[in-house]
């Protein structure tokens, strides 16, 4: 239960840029930016802009490649499987019977105590 602690409080403090990629504002003119770039400070939205400008801008924070990405910010899946969080982006891309053939029988496999786990992190 401790290393599940450690991981919440690294994530809540995390800093990162994503860059060059696109983003899906959601704000009220429904900007859609291309080449793109959104920076986090401490798990928080800090900026979002033009990739040069905001990279050129914060040299020192980590960052990701977002190309052909694109990125919500805001954007809230109100239907998500918690319990499922270990396996989240390993069968976004699959055809056919990727929740019954293989999402559930691997939740039935964890223990109550993973599954515990699993539920805290999706839940952050």
């Amino acid at each position: 239960m401790q290393d599940c602690v450690l991981a919440l409080q690294w994530k809540a403090a995390m800093d990162l840029l994503i860059t060059d990629t696109v983003i899906v504002t959601g704000d009220a003119e429904r900007r859609i930016l291309e080449h793109a770039a959104i920076l986090v400070r401490g798990g928080r939205i800090a900026a979002i802009g033009e990739s040069a400008a905001l990279e050129a801008a914060h040299p020192d924070v980590p960052r990701m490649a977002g190309r052909g990405l694109a990125v919500f910010p805001g954007f809230i899946n109100a239907h998500t499987h918690t319990a499922l969080t270990v396996l989240r982006a390993t069968v976004e891309d699959w055809d056919g019977d990727a929740g019954y053939g293989y999402m559930s029988p691997v939740s039935y496999e964890m223990s109550a105590e993973e599954r515990a786990i699993m539920v805290q992190l999706g839940a952050q």
